[in-house]
């Protein structure tokens, strides 16, 4: 188990007797070694008053790592009995495991403030008649995720009341990494697409709706067996990411960005190894962080920063968006464009092309070559911009007017990067358009 206090450095914390001993006396201890195979469980929880990090993998104890300044403490469980067991989520203050290899369906509680006890006041246990692949706490319950079917504990807090209930026996979860909360519900990855946990507004009951409906030739290509699929969400975009290997071990990623009536719009990821992936805030200045372990064609692994730069691996993104076809009130009317007004925001400075696709790309109907605009750069802020660097006199939302050419009923933009070898990032805030009306025909 590495740990890395700014990204850069690395030290191996699985040491015997690595009680309150600094990142320099960790290198002389004996080594606790982890001999899990499948990808490890990771969730921050709390003992006594100090935040920790508990650890499981599919062979090993379950393991707690608390840092302070730059003083580490590594501990293992003496409880053999939860050995191996890497699926894990924390429900209040206990921790919940589940997947261990000879027991499939158990799902085991912690007691209450010691994520390294099962035997104490408040832990728990129980098994399913399934396979479990995931756990998720939702509106105080704890949603127990399998194959085949669904499960809800009630009354947790409870010994004596305690209960188990069927969500459904019908819809289960192929990948516990898939699991995450989003827009106040819980998104899942199913046979069938990726499903929606949702309440209902009858008391205690959810309804089990589809999300991916209109991409299932790309949801249908997940393949677990080629490799694990992992999500993350990341709250300033609005998005959940979805990474995982088709069916001849190729790389991919599913974007879903979330509108505020709840919609999704897609996009997709090609050559991006992902293999673990998680989100934070950085309790000082506040700012979202997004990592990754993965690895590039060559097989090389690196931990990254994922959403921070044009490049992977020192490979530039080039980035394709196509809007939704629209026909501006009447499908059998065709429209003859004349001007595009676009507002652009980039980070620094971007680039694009502007292809205009008429009629679904008809090759009966004409359509135009790319339309360029004009490089953008990000303005001068006062109190952010560099001397030297940064753009005076440029507005923050600048608008780029385009002369375009073409007809047809139905319209489609595309913007593509046209240097995505300097490209930053940009955002498209919206555009205007100038048309006249023709005939049907």
């Amino acid at each position: 188990i590495l740990h890395s206090p700014d990204g850069v450095t690395w030290y191996e914390v699985n040491k015997k007797e690595a009680t309150g001993k600094k990142n320099s006396e960790l290198v002389a201890l004996d080594l606790l070694p982890r001999e899990g195979i499948k990808p490890a469980g990771f969730e921050l929880t709390t003992k006594g008053s100090s935040e920790i990090l508990v650890i499981t993998d599919d062979v090993s104890p379950i393991a707690s790592l608390k840092i302070e300044g730059d003083l580490y403490t590594y501990e293992e469980s003496t409880e053999t009995e939860v050995d191996g067991m890497p699926i894990i989520t924390k429900y209040q203050d206990h921790v919940v495991l589940a997947g261990k290899v000879n027991n499939k369906g158990r799902v085991v509680v912690s007691t209450r403030f010691d994520p390294l006890s099962y035997t104490g006041t408040g832990a728990w246990s129980a098994t399913v008649q399934d396979e479990i692949t995931g756990l998720h706490t939702f509106r105080d319950y704890l949603y127990i995720f399998c194959k085949t079917a669904i499960y809800r504990v009630v009354n947790l807090e409870s010994s004596s009341e305690v209960e188990v209930r069927p969500v459904t026996s019908k819809i289960g979860c192929i990948a516990g990494a898939s699991i995450q909360e989003v827009g106040g519900d819980i998104l899942f990855l199913a046979r069938d697409g990726l499903r929606y946990l949702g309440a209902t507004e009858r008391i205690d009951d959810v309804s089990l709706t589809v999300s991916t409906y209109n991409i299932h030739d790309i949801v249908e290509k997940v393949d677990i067996n080629q490799g694990y699929p992992v999500s993350v969400v990341i709250p300033s975009r609005s998005q959940y990411r979805l990474f995982y290997k088709d069916s001849v071990g190729e790389a991919r990623g599913l974007i879903g960005t979330i509108d505020s009536e709840g919609n999704f719009s897609w996009s997709t990821t090609t050559d991006m190894g992902v293999s673990f992936i998680t989100s934070s805030v950085d309790k000082t200045t506040g700012a979202e962080l997004v990592y990754h372990l993965g690895s590039d064609k060559t097989g090389h692994i690196s931990v990254y920063r994922h959403d921070v730069g044009p490049t992977f691996n020192g490979t530039p993104f080039e980035a394709l968006w196509i809007t939704p076809a629209f026909h501006m009130g009447d499908s059998a009317v065709r429209k003859q464009l004349h001007d595009v007004m676009l507002y652009i925001e980039a980070d620094e400075l971007a680039q694009v092309e502007l292809t205009i696709i008429y009629d679904f790309a008809n090759p009966k109907t004409m359509q135009p070559e790319p339309f360029y605009v004009e490089p953008v750069v990000q303005a001068a802020r006062y109190g952010d911009a560099f001397y030297g660097e940064a753009t005076y006199g440029a507005l923050r939302f600048p608008t780029e007017s385009l002369f375009v050419e073409g007809s047809g009923k139905w319209i489609q933009f595309a913007f593509r990067d046209s240097a995505p070898e300097w490209n930053s990032r940009y955002t498209i805030r919206g555009y205007d358009l100038q048309f006249i009306t023709g005939g049907r025909i």
